[in-house]
């Protein structure tokens, strides 16, 4: 994804704040929020503990939360014609449809998405068989636009289940043919990038992430055509330029020690497997799962040895 594919049409562009953590993106944000009231805000963040935190911090903006045990979607719905100030998660936001969006737009919300969101992509994998029964009658491959895979309004019937799943997204997501998606000449792979339609429902968009340059949401938007431009907080300002992150990795960098980083100590203990070379056995989720005892116990002392005797630290189980 190395070139724009889709030209913008109406993009919104992106404030990118890219900052490091604990250095004041999430509290300028909540500045910038109070010293512009006049502006309707939704506010998407991971976590549900910080839609609290919004609402504490912009006492006098009113946010609410949609908690309605039986249709969010539907209450996010109702603040919206009420012109209400929203915190809500990335799950719930992935979640709004085209009556969503056509709401936003009426009501000219700011958007302020905390991290990158996680749901641009999904991967499908057919069969070679499956899908060329499929192509012709309900698949159709547009070789011009970079192999899309177009879905046929016709009612299928049958029980090719990626198929079916690939039509749940056939409104939200774009459909491609991916060469390296084909692990053997039996699969294919298509992977469905999600549209960016929600992106165009917002007066102004506001990302809050580090290290955006070459990111996964970055080739998102170098996509789909969508402008950004890259943005910190000094203090409680906004300026339209890149953070100086130089300290903040010096800082960083001089917090890191690796134990015999040139010199091989017994503490770093990776285990010998027959079939491996010395040392080519990492400390998997796999490998703890079908470790011995003996294995698992050796390297629970190896680490406690060193945090007891090494940096003279504490240990907590």
């Amino acid at each position: 994804m190395n070139e724009v594919i889709f030209m913008p049409q109406n993009r919104t562009k992106i404030d990118v704040i890219d900052m490091p953590m604990g250095t004041g993106k999430t509290n300028g944000m909540i500045a910038y929020m109070n010293s512009h009231p006049e502006n309707k805000y939704l506010f998407v963040t991971p976590y549900r503990t910080e839609r609290e935190r919004i609402q504490m911090y912009c006492a006098d903006l009113g946010f609410v939360i949609p908690d309605n045990e039986y249709s969010k979607l539907t209450e996010s719905h109702k603040f919206i014609m009420d012109g209400k100030n929203i915190a809500t998660t990335h799950a719930l936001f992935s979640l709004f449809n085209a009556d969503t969006m056509e709401l936003l737009r009426q009501k000219n919300y700011c958007l302020i998405i905390d991290e990158e969101p996680d749901c641009a992509f999904d991967i499908f994998t057919l069969s070679t068989s499956d899908f060329q029964l499929l192509r012709g009658s309900y698949i159709s491959v547009d070789e011009s636009s970079r192999n899309e895979v177009l879905l046929s309004d016709r009612e299928y019937l049958g029980s090719i289940k990626t198929y079916n799943k690939m039509v749940d997204k056939k409104d939200s997501h774009r459909l491609f043919l991916v060469d390296d998606l084909n692990f053997d000449n039996r699969n294919i792979g298509v992977i469905g990038i999600m549209k960016p339609d929600i992106m165009e429902c917002f007066t102004r968009i506001f990302l809050l992430t580090y290290l955006f340059n070459e990111s996964f949401y970055e080739c998102y938007c170098r996509f789909w055509g969508i402008p950004y431009q890259l943005c910190c907080f000094e203090g409680e300002e906004l300026r339209e330029q890149a953070f100086d992150d130089r300290e903040f990795r010096n800082n960083a960098r001089s917090l890191i020690l690796l134990h015999g980083e040139n010199e091989r100590t017994r503490l770093n203990f990776r285990p010998y497997d027959a079939d491996e070379h010395a040392g080519a056995v990492t400390l998997s989720k796999s490998w703890y799962k079908n470790a011995t005892a003996g294995r698992i116990s050796r390297v629970r002392n190896n680490a406690s040895n060193y945090i007891r005797n090494i940096v003279h630290s504490n240990q907590r189980e």
